[in-house]
């Protein structure tokens, strides 16, 4: 239900891409992002990572917000680092 929601969210993203209405592609992947804790734990970091990545990508591509696409880079990079540290760390 949750990666249900995250997939139709990203559709609806490409959708609105596909358009030329970029800011609400964009609106569609915050969404995502904003309600995070109601996904389950267990497969949200990948679908989050792919997010981030999206929207750094849109951001770079079509806006001149840098700070924004920094900020997005930044976290999915910060994610990966912790998801493969926590990897090495369990048994």
């Amino acid at each position: 239900e949750d990666e249900a929601t995250v997939y139709s969210l990203w559709g609806l993203s490409e959708q609105y891409l596909q358009c030329g209405c970029v800011l609400e592609a964009l609106k569609c992947l915050e969404a995502i992002l904003q309600n995070a804790s109601h996904f389950k734990q267990s497969s949200f970091p990948l679908l989050e990572l792919k997010t981030r990545l999206r929207a750094t990508e849109l951001l770079l591509k079509f806006t001149e917000n840098w700070d924004a696409a920094k900020f997005h880079l930044d976290r999915a990079v910060r994610l990966l680092f912790f998801s493969y540290a926590f990897t090495l760390c369990v048994p």
